[in-house]
Parts: C-alpha cells; sequence; structure tokens
C-alpha cells in the first residue's frame, strides 16, 4: 500500500489536504491516483484531514469521505505546491482538471 498526502479543492472552493491510501497490485494496475479516481466506488476516504475555508478557522477530522463528483483539483501535496487558481487560462477556470468516470 502506499500512503500520500494530497491537497483536494472541491467545487465550492474548500481545500481539503487529508492522507489516501491507494494498493499496489503486481502490475501497477489499479495503483495510480488517476485509477482510484475512475473506479466505480462515488466516495475517496481521506485520512488525518484538514478543511480550510477562506475566511473561516481550518478544522481538523480522523476521517472523511468526499464524493467524486465536487472535487475540481486534486494533486499529491509533496509533488506540486497549491495551484495559484486566478492564474489559470480562461478555458480551464470552468473545466475540471481531474474528473472521475463516474460523472
Amino acid at each position: 500500500m502506499r500512503r500520500m498526502r494530497v491537497r483536494i479543492v472541491t467545487t465550492n472552493n474548500l481545500q481539503i489536504s487529508g492522507d489516501l491510501t491507494i494498493s499496489f497490485t503486481s502490475q501497477g494496475y489499479r495503483s495510480r491516483l488517476s485509477d482510484l479516481l475512475n473506479n466505480s466506488r462515488s466516495f475517496i476516504s481521506l485520512s488525518d484531514v484538514e478543511v480550510h475555508q477562506e475566511g473561516q478557522e481550518s478544522t481538523e477530522m480522523s476521517f472523511l469521505c468526499i464524493n467524486k463528483p465536487a472535487i475540481a483539483f486534486l494533486f499529491e501535496e509533496e509533488l506540486t505546491s497549491t495551484p495559484d487558481l486566478n492564474s489559470l487560462p480562461d478555458t480551464m477556470k470552468s473545466d475540471r482538471l481531474v474528473a472521475s468516470a463516474s460523472r
């Protein structure tokens, strides 16, 4: 199993940071973040979660399930910095960067 820290920006502009666990298979199949987003499950489970909303204090919780259609952006925190949503091209501001196949 692989545990990674991810940041999710929801469609209503909540920023959620949490630990995500992905299972490995022998061929690497279904062990990528994109595989997790495109599987048939409707929710993603996170542990050690922090929820940030602009203008409010952060909320911490040990566990959170998030509905995949509520995800606007998803990225691994260690590999990338927080995206500046204002610097995105106009064509990307209305589109999702990461979408699930279940939509």
